[in-house]
């Protein structure tokens, strides 16, 4: 079934994203509907945590690369805050 969009900012921004996206209007509509059914349906029923939680796991975590997730020691910490052996700024 076909829609006819009449709203200006809607149409702009559509316009915009898939300018950026390279992609048709159609698509990224349907991209951020899809998306906004997600969030809606992951967030039914849990507490703030708990979808932040869901967020980290199904969206940030799988884009990072291999090796993101390893963590640091307390030196390389320090290291890449610019501290010095003893602490002081290097």
């Amino acid at each position: 079934m076909a829609m006819s969009i009449k709203n200006p900012e809607l149409e702009q921004l559509a316009k915009q994203l898939s300018r950026i996206t390279r992609s048709s209007k159609t698509e990224v509509i349907r991209q951020a509907l899809k998306e906004k059914r997600e969030r809606l349906a992951a967030g039914e029923g849990l507490d703030r945590k708990q979808r932040l939680l869901s967020y980290l796991e199904n969206r940030v975590w799988p884009s990072l690369p291999k090796g993101a997730s390893r963590r640091w020691t307390k030196a390389q910490e320090e290291r890449a805050l610019g501290y010095g052996k003893h602490g002081e700024p290097s």
